[in-house]
């Protein structure tokens, strides 16, 4: 990435130059896929259009700024080269508890709560696709606890249950975010309608 202070220029002869600013960027999100850059339009969950253009995306960084270091465990939880499971779930719960601390200004609380007040923001996209939200929260709460503090109850629980709650954290993460940032009904519409949440819904739910 490069940047010019506006400033900042030198002189040759009678022109001036803007000096630039080298930034270095380490970047944890990296296209994967098969084709890197190309995007087909029904692969994206939404469009810069659905978003609101550039208003949009200004909105986005606002919230993104506010909410920095739970965002960044939670793209991590993601992009990591390599992650136990348990790890992940670890991550994206402790990011959610971040979010509605400072969302909602509870300092002490537990994690039940932060949760379901995270799915109300959420909204009904997000019941749909986990459909008891009471039976998922007190499931995450379980799963949260036996991982964190080593407590062993949940040892018959076959790793891709936990996978696929670690998932659901994850996608409310991204819902509470996008609330957050006022994003349009477009872009929610658009989300629900995606293969990707519709086969997340069904795996989640079977776990459950």
């Amino acid at each position: 990435m490069r940047f010019w202070h506006p400033d900042v220029v030198w002189k040759s002869g009678n022109r001036q130059h803007r000096e630039p600013i080298e930034f270095f960027v380490s970047w944890n999100s990296k296209d994967k896929s098969k084709n890197p850059g190309k995007l087909s339009h029904h692969e994206m969950f939404f469009t810069y259009t659905d978003f609101g253009g550039i208003d949009g995306v200004g909105r986005w960084l606002e919230s993104a700024s506010q909410y920095r270091g739970a965002l960044g465990r939670v793209m991590a939880s993601k992009y990591a080269k390599s992650m136990f499971v348990s790890d992940r779930l670890l991550n994206c719960a402790a990011a959610l508890e971040a979010f509605d601390r400072t969302k909602f200004g509870h300092a002490r609380s537990d994690l039940k709560p932060r949760l379901m007040r995270c799915v109300d923001l959420a909204g009904n996209l997000f019941a749909k696709l986990v459909g008891d939200v009471e039976v998922w929260a007190e499931a995450i709460r379980k799963d949260r606890n036996d991982i964190a503090h080593h407590l062993g109850t949940r040892m018959k629980q076959t790793p891709s249950v936990q996978l696929f709650l670690s998932n659901s954290l994850y996608w409310l993460f991204i819902l509470c975010m996008l609330r957050d940032a006022k994003a349009p009904e477009e872009v929610f519409d658009r989300i629900e309608k995606h293969p990707e949440l519709e086969w997340l819904g069904t795996k989640i739910r079977a776990a459950l």
